[in-house]
């Protein structure tokens, strides 16, 4: 069995390659960092294969851009989508085709900020530049696995939880740490989460499907039950609670100045329930993650 794995030096990709490495197959890793097997820029160009793959997993993308602006929103597409075709023309060009690719997506192509145990029937109503690169991605490789006989098997990830995670939660832990940190509403909003390591678990099972899932911990804690999963494991108190109408009246100047910590998005973030239903993976994939709250090493 051969393996393709990209993004092997990304927070995912790491936990998919510790696991594969367990795994009695070949394994070649692709992306920008040269510490891979193929160190190359898929974004802006197209790799060229010396072999064929059984399996493709495609964990390679750009979620996060520090200081994000307007002029950066192009590189969501030419990352995620560009960089997503030109993989798959590669396999054009050799002739030979794997029998499955995984592509990692995310729960942002739904493109809501609050609803509860969301499926993949909901319609794609993302509107961010990185929400908008996902859909296109996922939609050309659908066209392109059925064109060329390859099973597509796409997973729509939350909030990832594991070491020195990334985002909002690696934001949350490093403000708990600097004090900085301010809880609202009580910490009542759920949100969906998923270990990297059980993701990770499910990769190296690679089981032969075709279709889009959703995968969360099925457990959905609130944010207070976070903060104290943070707050035990750094050895802080736990935050203190603001009322919630004074800091959103607060966060309309955050709207207007955005050099300000917190604006109107990020305190519905706290405050609304946000999860997402993965009954459809523990029934046809048979996923069985563990609860983030009992599980997640924060460092």
């Amino acid at each position: 069995m051969s393996i393709l794995l990209t993004g092997s030096s990304g927070f995912l990709g790491r936990y998919v390659l510790n696991e594969l490495r367990e795994k009695q197959c070949q394994l070649l890793t692709m992306g920008r960092s040269t510490t891979n097997l193929l160190s190359i820029d898929f974004s802006k160009e197209m790799p060229v294969f010396s072999q064929p793959y059984d399996y493709v997993i495609h964990a390679a993308g750009l979620a996060h851009v520090m200081n994000a602006s307007r002029s950066n929103d192009y590189l969501f597409d030419l990352v995620n989508f560009q960089g997503t075709k030109n993989i798959a023309r590669a396999f054009e060009n050799l002739g030979f085709f794997p029998k499955q690719l995984v592509f990692i997506s995310s729960v942002a192509v739904y493109g809501l900020e609050e609803g509860l145990d969301i499926d993949e029937s909901h319609p794609l109503n993302g509107y961010s530049p990185y929400a908008i690169s996902k859909i296109k991605a996922e939609a050309f490789l659908l066209e392109w696995g059925e064109k060329w006989g390859v099973q597509i098997l796409i997973l729509r990830l939350p909030l990832i939880a594991g070491i020195n995670p990334l985002g909002n939660l690696g934001r949350m832990i490093k403000a708990i740490h600097k004090g900085t940190y301010f809880s609202l509403g009580g910490g009542q909003a759920k949100k969906s989460l998923v270990l990297a390591e059980d993701i990770a678990q499910l990769l190296k099972d690679l089981p032969l499907k075709k279709g889009i899932y959703n995968l969360t911990d099925g457990i959905h804690p609130s944010i207070r039950q976070l903060e104290e999963v943070i707050c035990r494991q750094l050895k802080k108190k736990n935050p203190i609670d603001f009322p919630e109408l004074p800091v959103r009246l607060m966060a309309i100047l955050g709207d207007l100045f955005p050099l300000l910590p917190f604006n109107t998005t990020i305190v519905n973030k706290m405050t609304r329930h946000l999860t997402f239903s993965d009954s459809k993976a523990r029934e046809q994939l048979h996923w069985m993650p563990n609860s983030v709250l009992d599980k997640w090493s924060i460092q």
